[in-house]
């Protein structure tokens, strides 16, 4: 496996738009159609919605080619922290996310031109970390981002398991995750076919 951990993305790769914060709105500058779907699991966003990906196939229909971004943002620490957080709703609910994105400028690369493409979005406020839940102000409150992550990776298996080769990137939560799930990502599957690439993992509260 190679592995490369970046302060920031945007000073090796100019054509990658990455915001820790991100939005629906980050995607708008492609022209690759990326398709929402709900993944398979009975975890929740901390809204109480089905935590989504959005997918975009390669330019080859038979590609065993992959690429995955994991999306990041903050956590929430406290009750304060996540009543402040609520109001960006796209950070805490997949209800917000449109049927379709336009695919991130770092996907059109020649490099993954016939690669599938993947954006697992970040809507638990947990580092995908999580298995419990909270009431906040009288609202029940979901942080399961760990079983999301777990049902995401049983979902792609069988196609990581006979990949040509599996890109894994992530920025500050979202490389967070990668790193937390990286053993159970690659079970059963040729090592030396994946490269992990970090934007931000490490950081103080």
């Amino acid at each position: 496996m190679k592995v490369v951990t970046l302060l920031s993305l945007s000073w090796l790769l100019p054509i990658v738009a990455i915001s820790a914060a991100a939005s629906p709105g980050m995607f708008s500058t492609a022209s690759g159609v990326m398709v929402k779907t709900e993944i398979a699991t009975d975890a929740r966003c901390y809204d109480g919605s089905t935590p989504v990906l959005y997918f975009e196939p390669g330019t080859t229909t038979a590609s065993q080619k992959w690429v995955l971004y994991v999306m990041g943002a903050a956590a929430c620490w406290g009750e304060q922290d996540c009543l402040n957080i609520e109001s960006m709703t796209h950070r805490i609910s997949s209800r917000p996310w449109p049927a379709q994105i336009t695919s991130m400028q770092f996907f059109r690369s020649e490099r993954f031109k016939n690669h599938n493409k993947i954006v697992l979005v970040y809507c638990s406020q947990d580092w995908f970390l999580g298995n419990t839940t909270r009431i906040i102000n009288g609202t029940q409150r979901f942080f399961q981002g760990e079983k999301t992550f777990q049902d995401f990776v049983s979902a792609f298996r069988a196609q990581f398991q006979r990949a040509d080769e599996v890109v894994l990137t992530g920025s500050s939560s979202g490389s967070v995750a990668l790193l937390n799930h990286l053993p159970e990502i690659l079970r059963g599957t040729d090592v030396s076919n994946f490269v992990l690439l970090l934007d931000s993992p490490l950081f103080s509260h």
